[in-house]
């Protein structure tokens, strides 16, 4: 199945990017498996995660890092709709 990645996604990964990379750049190529790993998880097994609304929207919790990463599944695809650690979002 398909990945796309919305945009507030694209700006989650860019913030991680940028926070870790400043910080070590080996921790953030373990990180940036640790999130490969989850989407490809994601891919493989779409109706894995845990049902956070009743609209069906989906969050998985990476293994290493503990990242958030919250989806919508479609017939042909899989919306990645955020990807988090700390902070409260609502996608209710």
């Amino acid at each position: 199945m398909k990945l796309r990645l919305t945009e507030e996604a694209l700006l989650d990964l860019k913030s991680i990017t940028n926070y870790f990379g400043a910080i070590s750049t080996q921790t953030l190529s373990n990180i940036r498996v640790d999130i490969a790993q989850a989407f490809e998880f994601i891919r493989t097994h779409p109706k894995a995660g845990l049902n956070i609304n009743a609209e069906g929207t989906q969050r998985v919790i990476t293994r290493k890092y503990s990242f958030i990463i919250v989806y919508d599944t479609y017939p042909t695809e899989l919306e990645i709709i955020g990807i988090y650690r700390y902070q409260n979002r609502d996608y209710s």
